[in-house]
């Protein structure tokens, strides 16, 4: 899997995308596998970010809110400039989300798999 992401990401980059994300929860093994593939990731050149969705939040990642946060640690240890994290684990662990801004930029995200907001008038 790693390969395929690294091999997706660099078309990415040479179609002109100008920020990558990458959802370790695909990954078999995201701790062992993140530091290699984040060096490799870095040749690419392009400011990249790391999400790590647990299953609750519709991802595949099955671990704790606590191996969750170490996991986007490493990642930005690794390179990652920016991790995101669902608004769910934001307002349930401030502290430790707060942790990782200090070291990142930080992307709290919501995803409404329920439908589409109608788009207010201007």
């Amino acid at each position: 899997m790693q390969t395929q992401l690294l091999q997706h990401a660099l078309r990415e980059a040479e179609a002109g995308e100008s920020f990558l994300e990458f959802r370790l929860d695909y990954l078999d093994h995201p701790t062992r596998e993140l530091i290699p593939y984040s060096d490799s990731c870095g040749t690419i050149g392009l400011p990249r970010a790391c999400h790590l969705p647990p299953a609750p939040e519709h991802g595949l990642f099955n671990g704790s809110v606590d191996e969750q946060l170490a996991m986007l640690h490493a990642a930005v240890r690794a390179g990652a400039q920016a991790v995101d994290v669902e608004i769910e684990s934001a307002e349930k662990f401030p502290g430790l989300v707060e942790a990782l801004r200090q070291d990142a930029r930080l992307v709290v995200s919501y995803h409404n798999f329920e439908g589409t907001p109608q788009p207010s008038p201007c």
